[in-house]
């Protein structure tokens, strides 16, 4: 507007130019897993509120958009990343490294009964199997010690059983002990004598 002393003021258009905003990632924190382990939350978010993209090794797949689930020993590693849209710049990428130990096989070994003198070991006391994740029968050699066919002594003595799994990229060596009882067979002429009076 004018008055008295000034002329009317020519218009003048200008733009500002806004900084597209910073943003940060976060994601995890996981911990070390086990084959075997159930899967778990990513925790993947951006400050911004927009949505993160993640990958994964091979073997840490994600079974959903939110969530990684373990299916081999080793290493996983996890990239997060944010690429910005008018608002906000691309996040710095986050990349998390875990380790995934390998499952350890559950040996059942049923006490064995007891053997008489003479008779050697065999696969009624040598019977041994190994379950691995979920129960399911795992596959692997059995070392027994002693070994089968051995004619153990009088008395209670130390079996052990060694398993070394076909899977050794996810299941790792293990062992169980118990222990059997050698009682006299009188067949052999190793009868009970009468107590003395």
């Amino acid at each position: 507007a004018e008055d008295a002393n000034y002329n009317p003021a020519t218009s003048a258009a200008f733009s500002i130019w806004v900084e597209p905003a910073d943003q940060t990632i976060s994601l995890g924190p996981f911990g070390n897993k086990t084959f075997g382990d159930l899967p778990f939350a990513l925790n993947a978010t951006a400050t911004s509120g927009l949505p993160v993209s993640v990958t994964s090794s091979p073997n840490c797949p994600k079974a959903s958009e939110t969530m990684l689930m373990i299916i081999g020993a080793g290493s996983c590693t996890v990239d997060a990343m944010q690429g910005g849209d008018v608002n906000y710049d691309p996040a710095p990428l986050v990349m998390l490294t875990f380790t995934i130990a390998k499952a350890t096989p559950v040996i059942v070994w049923p006490a064995p009964t007891s053997m008489v003198y003479g008779e050697a070991l065999g696969g009624v006391q040598l019977n041994a199997t190994a379950t691995g994740v979920g129960g399911a029968s795992l596959t692997g050699a059995f070392d027994y010690s002693p070994p089968a066919g051995t004619v153990l002594g009088l008395g209670s003595h130390a079996l052990v059983a060694n398993f070394t799994p076909d899977d050794g990229r996810n299941y790792a060596a293990t062992g169980k002990n118990t222990s059997i009882a050698v009682l006299y067979n009188t067949t052999i002429g190793h009868a009970f004598l009468q107590p003395i009076n």
